[in-house]
């Protein structure tokens, strides 16, 4: 198993997830922790692993309702099989979680006449703690074979035995926590930022202007995998999930923005499309540039004024929700 052919082109929650299964796969006692980790929240009883364990991404997924969809993990053990639905701050989609269920039921079923016994099946939500009562909400009575567990939780388990690994999954190990820990807890000394944001805008951005960027890619749809910059912006594109719709998050210097009552530097959102304002920390502007994100392209652009308030990644998201928009929502 190559470690840059699992995680080539990923980011994010596909990332996240591929390095979960490598380490899975490369050491036992990993492997073993994490099983005892899924059975004991396990909403069916426990599971074991002794002559049956198999770990893949990216699982296809099909539900008469709700279409096609793909499963962040799906395991096999001896006795059931489980679907890991792996959320960092992304949304979730249409028919999400729900959708995967049928899929995880019916490999159940197919295992459970192959090998002669009963194969149960259950669907796990990882999540960072912080959005727990938005996922219990979200699942409230529509499954009873699903649970949910945080990183928070499982990173502690695997991590005691970081010591027993080889060299090399030693160093991934290491660093996979520390990603997840750094993308669960967004920016610690973040309020000691704020005043720096916007104070000036250098070519390309600051460090600190950079670093929020690439720390906000989490609360965008479909975000751009490089970063875009010159000398008066930085930032990302991204893309919603209706089709030819499109926009860029980031800050831009001062000389960008008609008015002037404006500060040296702002953290904008430019999009092809109007959004539902519902929150006064977002407020319309007008740039400079006619076609900031391209000829022929319909042009709106906001202002996001965050303040020192904003240190968890919960409140971005909250507020930076309104630019996630979905077919049905558009006119």
């Amino acid at each position: 198993m190559n470690l840059f052919e699992e995680i080539e082109g990923l980011s994010g929650e596909p990332l996240t997830s591929a390095l979960l299964r490598l380490l899975i796969l490369r050491s036992q006692k990993i492997r073993d922790e994490f099983v005892n980790f899924i059975s004991s929240h396990s909403p069916i009883g426990p599971v074991t692993s002794s002559s049956h364990f198999s770990c893949y991404t990216e699982h296809t997924t099909f539900d008469e309702e709700t279409g096609y969809g793909r499963i962040d993990i799906m395991l096999e053990f001896d006795d059931a099989v489980v679907g890991i639905e792996n959320k960092l701050f992304a949304d979730f989609q249409d028919g999400q979680p729900e959708k995967y269920i049928k899929t995880i039921s019916e490999i159940a079923s197919s295992l459970s006449a192959i090998r002669h016994r009963d194969i149960r099946w259950f669907l796990v939500i990882l999540i960072p703690k912080i959005r727990h009562s938005e996922v219990v909400e979200l699942v409230e009575g529509k499954a009873k074979n699903i649970t949910i567990l945080n990183w928070e939780d499982l990173i502690p388990c695997l991590e005691k035995w970081i010591n027993e690994l080889d060299p090399v999954s030693k160093v991934i190990a290491s660093e996979f926590f520390d990603f997840v820990r750094y993308r669960i807890s967004f920016i610690p000394n973040f309020s000691h930022w704020v005043p720096h944001l916007r104070k000036t805008f250098e070519a390309r951005g600051s460090d600190l202007q950079r670093e929020l960027v690439k720390r906000l890619w989490d609360f965008f749809p479909n975000g751009g995998a490089r970063l875009s910059f010159g000398d008066t912006w930085v930032g990302y594109y991204f893309s919603p999930e209706s089709p030819g719709l499109k926009g860029w998050y980031g800050f831009v210097r001062a000389s960008e923005l008609e008015g002037s009552d404006i500060r040296p530097a702002e953290l904008i959102v430019v999009t092809s499309y109007t959004v539902e304002i519902s929150s006064h920390y977002v407020k319309p502007t007008t740039l400079v540039t006619s076609n900031f994100i391209g000829t022929g392209d319909n042009q709106y652009t906001w202002i996001v004024d965050f303040d020192d308030e904003w240190s968890s990644p919960e409140r971005w998201a909250r507020e930076l929700k309104i630019f996630n928009v979905k077919p049905k929502e558009i006119e």
